[in-house]
């Protein structure tokens, strides 16, 4: 047991990893930025977004099946994109722009929450990403670890199958985080609005 400690503790977590983790921020920081740049042409129809949004919480049910859905669909598109081009010279390329298109999204969102709300957007900008993300952030990261890691396998379509268990498992986990962000966040935005 000392032994199975010792081996968390010395465990290093891939390049790959920390390399998307500051490609992601660097996507956050430039989002955040093209939207305060922005502010003054696109603040307007993000406003209308966000009322949109908190108006539809309030007056009605979320429906929850198009949105289970929707989020199950969103989610194996970008893992079976990110298996793909793992399988491709392109790989790299890929990677760099999904992790900064990643950031570069949730930037703007940043952005927005923040300056629609003041220092109280940083609250609105999480409160829209739990829980469901400390689900999809670490499964990801573990796919584009695995992923980097059978890509140096000369034979890679053997090795993918190899890593299939894994793969699946992260899938099944992509699914609850789906669950999470179908069921959980919903209420979790109603009660912080306090609708």
């Amino acid at each position: 047991m000392v032994r199975s400690f010792r081996n968390i503790y010395n465990y290093k977590i891939p390049s790959i990893c920390i390399t998307s983790i500051l490609l992601v921020l660097g996507g956050v920081a430039a989002g955040y930025f093209v939207g305060w740049l922005f502010r003054h042409n696109l603040l307007s129809s993000a406003e209308a977004t966000f009322e949109e949004l908190f108006q539809s919480l309030d007056t009605t049910s979320v429906r929850h099946t198009p949105l289970f859905l929707l989020c199950i669909k969103q989610q194996v598109k970008y893992a079976a994109l990110l298996v793909f081009f793992a399988l491709t010279n392109a790989w790299l390329f890929y990677l760099c722009g999904f992790m900064i298109y990643t950031g570069f999204n949730n930037g703007l969102l940043l952005s927005f929450c923040v300056q629609l709300g003041g220092q109280g957007g940083w609250w609105d900008f999480f409160c829209l990403l739990l829980p469901h993300c400390l689900i999809y952030i670490p499964v990801y990261l573990v796919l584009v670890a695995k992923l980097h890691t059978l890509r140096h396998t000369t034979q890679k379509r053997q090795s993918l199958l190899s890593g299939l268990p894994l793969l699946l498992l992260c899938l099944l986990i992509l699914c609850i985080g789906c669950i999470a962000e179908t069921f959980i966040n919903p209420p979790l935005l109603q009660w912080y609005h306090g609708l």
